[in-house]
């Protein structure tokens, strides 16, 4: 689409610039012969007010950073005419040509739609308000026109979002919401292994009362996160942070929680920290229409499951398509798995993978562990995938007093429950080399 003269801008005394065409989400912008240099971020803000309201945003847009929707080329009259890349110093003069192009931003996953509502996968990381282009609100409204999310999920919580697609769909939902009467079912993967089963946290949030159901799914020990384990959650209200805090006030904060997560003084184990591990993945609810239950999942359900199985066998069970966006909601739970590098229930496996891990993050447990191969012979080989497994314990009890608070070590302690234990190796420190 190619705009007329009338779409010129005055951007200052100086210079003059023209939007001269729009076309497959790109805005060329013409800088008159003759026009004083300015730079590239200011000019962006005058000319293009719309997709850049703030100069934060023509900043983030020149240096390529992944949260604009938005990249940014200059094509210059004095220089090459192939377009070049361009930063927050470029400047640009008369006969430049500004091209801005919008980014493809792949659909978010779409789990069950009619005339009345939609369900909408939200990734973690993406806020549901605010301002740009990246938040929930903005993506479901060019995605499903019409469409306005009726509750939140934190920004790095990802999982289903039920929205309305007219007024009052948007209000039956609301007060299904207020009325408490929608069940929903997340998964998060803690940190420790809770004694229970399952139980109820009803610790108060925001000084109001709350409620969190928990089911544990499973138990496994993670080479970079310590023991976790794999538990359901089921709010009976709807606080921030609820399940966040419950989880925590327990003393098995999510994996990955920045806010109540265990505070290590490791910068190693702070980096080696997964994202958030929580996701929404079914809600239940009526159909603001019909009146029907309904409920939609992107979990198998189990026979096991306990909450409320009456109204719940009486709901469809909407699955997600088959589709690749499905399958990645669908593989939640694996993706979850892979993140954590589960080690394996045979010692022979695990406490080699451990120790392996500890290798490569802590240089002193790595010369620690040639040193105890050199001291027991020749025989004993470096590698610990051959080494046998009571030369692994006892290794690992000897280093219990040193590295006992690494993940990886906490990891290796659930197989050394048999392991005498044998004198105290002190950990092998490298000397640093003086510089000539």
């Amino acid at each position: 689409m190619v705009l007329d003269a009338e779409t010129s801008l005055a951007c200052g005394p100086q210079l003059t610039a023209s939007v001269v065409g729009e076309q497959d989400g790109r805005t060329l912008v013409a800088i008159p012969q003759g026009a004083a240099p300015m730079r590239l971020t200011e000019l962006l803000v005058l000319v293009l007010p719309k997709l850049f309201p703030t100069s934060t945003a023509a900043k983030h847009a020149c240096r390529g950073r992944h949260s604009c929707n938005y990249s940014v080329h200059v094509s210059s009259a004095s220089g090459p005419t192939e377009q070049v890349q361009v930063s927050c110093a470029t400047t640009v003069a008369g006969g430049d040509v500004v091209t801005v192009t919008r980014k493809q931003v792949a659909p978010m996953p779409v789990l069950y739609e009619d005339s009345a509502l939609c369900v909408v996968h939200k990734p973690a990381g993406m806020l549901m308000h605010g301002p740009g282009e990246r938040t929930f609100k903005a993506r479901v409204a060019l995605q499903l026109p019409g469409a306005v999310a009726v509750h939140r999920l934190d920004e790095l919580t990802e999982g289903l979002v039920i929205c309305g697609r007219d007024i009052d769909a948007v209000r039956s939902l609301h007060d299904q919401f207020e009325m408490r009467t929608v069940w929903k079912r997340y998964i998060a993967v803690v940190q420790g292994h809770p004694h229970a089963s399952s139980g109820e946290c009803d610790d108060p949030v925001e000084e109001k009362p709350s409620l969190t159901s928990w089911r544990t799914r499973w138990r496994g020990f993670s080479s970079t996160c310590g023991p976790v384990a794999c538990v359901e959650c089921f709010p009976k209200t709807g606080r921030m942070h609820q399940i966040r805090i419950h989880m925590a006030n327990m003393g098995h904060p999510i994996v990955g929680d920045p806010l109540y997560g265990f505070v290590t003084d490791s910068k190693q184990s702070q980096q080696r920290q997964p994202r958030l591990l929580l996701a929404a993945v079914e809600v239940h609810f009526k159909h603001p229409v019909s009146g029907e239950p309904l409920s939609v999942s992107i979990l198998p359900v189990e026979p096991e499951a306990s909450e409320p199985e009456a109204a719940r066998s009486e709901a469809p069970q909407l699955q997600p398509e088959s589709s690749l966006e499905a399958e990645n909601c669908k593989n939640i739970e694996q993706r979850f798995r892979s993140k954590l590098a589960l080690l394996p229930d045979d010692p022979a496996e695990a406490l080699p993978a451990a120790l392996r891990v500890g290798q490569k993050h802590n240089r002193a447990f790595a010369d620690s562990w040639t040193a105890h191969c050199a001291a027991l012979g020749s025989e004993t080989k470096k590698d610990p995938r051959l080494a046998p497994v009571p030369v692994l314990k006892s290794f690992f009890v000897a280093m219990r007093n040193s590295f006992g608070q690494e993940p990886w070590f906490k990891c290796a302690e659930h197989y050394l429950e048999d392991a005498d234990s044998t004198q105290e190796i002190s950990p092998i420190k490298r000397s640093k080399k003086k510089k000539k």
